[in-house]
């Protein structure tokens, strides 16, 4: 019986003794093994012809261009100027994304326009034929839900544009406005 007794602990010990996951570690080897990758071998690149180049006959940046004259003179300035003697009015020095069409006063076809100017947060009452904004906007007209202004413009060739600008009501008018010509 002691001999059985002692036997018992002796297995238990050789079975502890053999590796954790002997199993599974041997199921992956096989596995791997036995697996077979299904990639097909890259193909080599083709090489591409390279286009031809034939430049037009050699320019010569001292001889006479026509087109070269016209862009160089402004045109004829066409439009009338500001009148830039004219004292400015009060917003007059705030730009138009600043300013705020918030209603009307006044009945018939006499209103008066209520605008708001975020530089000073206080409310302006303006008429047909005030200014408003940086770029010489005349209003020209006011109804109940929006202002038209009329404003005059420098383009790059220094020629003076009249376009048309709506503020509509409680809406600011971004930097680059909607225009009407």
């Amino acid at each position: 019986m002691k001999a059985k007794l002692l036997l018992i602990p002796l297995i238990m010990l050789a079975t502890a003794c053999s590796e954790e996951n002997e199993d599974l570690t041997e199921w992956m080897q096989t596995t791997q093994k036995n697996a077979k990758s299904h990639l097909k071998p890259p193909t080599p690149p083709e090489m591409a012809e390279p286009a031809q180049y034939n430049p037009p006959a050699p320019i010569n940046p001292h001889a006479f261009s026509v087109y070269r004259m016209r862009s160089a003179q402004p045109q004829i300035n066409s439009g009338t100027p500001p009148d830039l003697r004219r004292p400015k009015q009060l917003l007059e020095t705030v730009s138009l994304d600043k300013l705020k069409f918030v209603g009307t006063i006044g009945s018939g076809n006499h209103l008066s326009a209520l605008i708001n100017s975020a530089d000073d947060n206080l409310v302006y009452t303006v008429n047909v034929g005030n200014y408003l904004g940086q770029n010489y906007g005349r209003i020209i007209k006011i109804t109940p839900d929006a202002v038209t202004l009329s404003e005059t413009v420098e383009d790059t060739n220094g020629n003076w544009e009249k376009r048309q600008v709506v503020m509509p009501l409680g809406e600011t008018i971004p930097a680059q406005p909607q225009i009407k010509k």
